[in-house]
């Protein structure tokens, strides 16, 4: 059955998983497809033991789910689906402490970037902790110790425009590499000039 419905198309599988006249074998099939979740949760056609799994991960879905055709599925305080979603419930508090916590030490709950559009949006401060290192301002730092003076300058640039959008570590490595870079590029054409006067 999985290989029949593999040769269908996305929009084939998704109006297979909205309609309630769809076999529950397909349905249970298709259940398994997290694009499709949303459609098989709220069919009435599709069997409970579907419709407990994909709470089990996506317990928010259960308030959008459409009554059960089997008489079974009806009985709503259903002990798994209720403790996936006092789980999910609990992360979400815990997450949510750990993010005011971080907003306190900081000293302010938000912080005003730039995005990729140029915009200036707020972003939570918890969000922008534990952003790793810029890897064109590494790059540039290692060209400019390796000679690729051209080349760390222009990572350097790079790096320096992507860390203001996203805030992420390496502005000091990207200004090394822009500093050693233009060292190396100035002191190359000094050399040049130097060899054309003593040739000339």
């Amino acid at each position: 059955m999985s290989e029949d419905l593999s040769t269908l198309s996305a929009e084939q599988r998704a109006a297979l998983a909205a309609d309630p006249a769809t076999d529950p074998a397909i349905l249970g099939e298709l259940g398994k497809d997290w694009r499709l979740v949303t459609e098989v949760a709220t069919n009435p056609s599709t069997p409970d033991e579907t419709r407990r799994s994909i709470y089990v991960d996506f317990p928010h879905l259960r308030s959008k789910a459409a009554p059960s055709t089997n008489g079974s599925g009806a009985q709503a305080a259903d002990a798994v689906v209720d403790d996936a979603i006092a789980r999910f419930r609990a992360r979400s508090e815990v997450q949510a402490r750990r993010s005011d916590a971080i907003a306190r030490q900081q000293g302010t709950s938000t912080f005003q970037v730039t995005d990729v559009t140029g915009r200036t949006v707020q972003v939570p401060a918890a969000q922008l902790v534990g952003r790793g290192t810029n890897g064109m301002a590494i790059a540039s730092l290692v060209l400019s110790l390796v000679g690729g003076s051209l080349l760390a300058v222009v990572f350097g640039h790079v790096a320096r425009a992507q860390i203001a959008r996203t805030g992420e570590a390496g502005d000091g490595m990207a200004s090394w590499g822009l500093a050693l870079g233009y060292l190396q590029i100035a002191s190359a054409l000094i050399f040049v000039l130097f060899i054309r006067s003593q040739i000339g």
